[in-house]
């Protein structure tokens, strides 16, 4: 995805050998997601992408927020 794109949670940015991961976003199985709405931020230099908020809400969940949901799917790892 190019700079400047609007992402939510979940959007694939790229893979750990484009990048590497940054504020708003996390790696798995070797594939960069946002965790986070907002626009796409590149460093060049250092070759990392981040996502840049553009609000407040959602916000992040950290460890012992205790989160709501519905689960849709569940798969063996």
């Amino acid at each position: 995805m190019p700079e400047g794109d609007f992402v939510v949670p979940g959007d694939l940015l790229g893979t750990s050998e484009e990048f590497i991961s940054g504020e708003g976003t996390y790696e798995e199985s070797g594939n960069i997601f946002a965790n986070a709405t907002g626009k796409i931020k590149i460093n060049k230099r250092e070759r990392s992408v981040n996502i840049e908020p553009l609000t407040k809400m959602p916000p992040i969940p950290r460890e012992g927020d205790i989160v709501v949901g519905r689960v849709v799917d569940i798969k063996d790892l």
